[in-house]
């Protein structure tokens, strides 16, 4: 990989995942280090995670909006970054989700969202990184790398997470101190996204509904939507994940929307930045998410789940729109402050060997090799006919089913490559 001319900061999170949110909330970190007047990049790096990427929103908007180092396809490449910079950020987002951890790095090493590539005579910084969840340890995890997200956690100079619940697990379980901040999204300037979106304004009315298509088969969601079009008199107007759908027209369906429902993170969080009314649909896994949000906005909590009795006074109540501002514009201030003295400050000595980072991280991906080794030749039959089956039916089919089982074909592919390669 070449090495460019050094930056001010180089910024990891999971912006390439096809997802809005993902998109927006790298891109306004960026902004937040562009504001403060720092040269910043994003490292371009994108997990095969069997997610879509090429010829996707995602890959238009990156292209776009994003200012990217070359591409990162292996651990010695992220190893090189050290000398593009000094100061490395982890965030914003779910980066220190436990799932999402060990599911993004493409046999790079499970510890890269914890910085464990970057030598110790560089900065470590985190930006409103989640955990996604009120806990640290679930059934993903295990104690063994509990201990290695405590060896890496206490290597960096300056922690910030994006909810209060992350700020109180890394204090009682890692005794590291955190400041919460906002989601990255928060720092896209208004003029900006007013101009994303000039293109896509109409006067329709409607209520915006914006949920994973789960929901459309439960009768209590339906219950919902009917209620709140009945009481308001406005239809509902859907809209699902597509990967051709651009950034622009999702932003744009929250922002002329006169009500909003959701059960997405960002498009809560855009909610509030358009001011459009919004009732969150609860989510069960990352419910901490919504509720630290609306603790920190000081938002009386919208959310609405099955077994909720359905208040419509509350639901529609009117927002103090102008004290939620206030309060965003005290929170972005007190994020430019953080960020600008976390890479302002001189470098404090760190006594942990980059031997030993290396080393434990080697060994983890060695692992993981091996285990996925020993799947593979476990499952040789099943996996080879899986494999053929989805070649066939991927060159006989049309349409959107070909390209459905053409994906399936390559996720097998990988696995067909190892397994000869035993």
């Amino acid at each position: 990989m070449e090495i460019k001319d050094k930056v001010d900061c180089l910024i990891l999170n999971l912006w390439s995942c096809t997802n809005y949110g993902a998109s927006l909330t790298c891109w306004g970190v960026q902004c937040l280090a562009e504001k403060l007047g720092y040269k910043a990049k994003v490292i371009n790096y994108k997990p095969k995670i069997g997610l879509a990427y090429k010829n996707t929103f995602a890959e238009k908007f990156a292209n776009k909006y994003l200012h990217l180092t070359d591409s990162v396809d292996n651990y010695n490449d992220f190893i090189a970054l050290n000398e593009e910079t000094d100061n490395f950020i982890v965030g914003s987002d779910q980066v220190w989700n436990a799932g999402i951890m060990r599911s993004h790095h493409s046999g790079v090493s499970e510890n890269i969202y914890l910085l464990d590539f970057v030598k110790n005579n560089k900065k470590k910084l985190s930006y409103a990184a989640s955990f996604g969840k009120a806990e640290f340890l679930d059934n993903v995890l295990n104690i063994n790398y509990k201990e290695t997200f405590k060896y890496f956690i206490n290597q960096f100079d300056n922690i910030s997470v994006r909810e209060d619940d992350g700020v109180r697990i890394l204090n009682q379980i890692f005794d590291a101190d955190a400041t919460q901040l906002i989601d990255g999204a928060f720092h896209i300037p208004m003029e900006t996204l007013n101009n994303m979106t000039k293109n896509y304004t109409n006067n329709e009315k409607y209520i915006g509904c914006y949920a994973l298509p789960y929901f459309s088969s439960q009768k209590w969601y339906q219950n919902i939507l009917t209620k709140l079009s009945k009481e308001t008199g406005l239809p509902i107007k859907k809209m699902t994940f597509n990967p051709s759908v651009t950034i622009e027209e999702w932003l744009a369906f929250i922002k002329n929307a006169e009500f909003v429902i959701t059960d997405s993170y960002h498009a809560v969080v855009f909610s509030i930045i358009f001011n459009r009314p919004f009732v969150q649909v609860k989510n069960a896994q990352t419910q901490s998410r919504f509720e630290s949000l609306f603790r920190l906005l000081e938002i009386d909590n919208n959310s609405i789940g099955k077994d909720d009795i359905v208040d419509l006074d509350k639901i529609l109540a009117p927002k103090n729109w102008e004290k939620i501002n206030n309060i965003l514009s005290q929170e972005r201030i007190k994020a430019e402050t953080w960020l600008k003295n976390a890479i302002n400050q001189p470098k404090q000595l760190n006594s942990q060997n980059d031997f030993f980072n290396y080393f434990i991280s080697k060994t983890s991906m060695q692992n993981e090799l091996t285990k996925k080794k020993l799947y593979v030749l476990a499952n040789k039959r099943k996996i080879l006919l899986k494999y053929y089956k989805y070649k066939i039916l991927s060159k006989i089919l049309i349409g959107k089913k070909r390209n459905l089982y053409k994906k399936k074909k390559n996720n097998y592919k990988t696995l067909v490559t190892l397994l000869r390669n035993i």
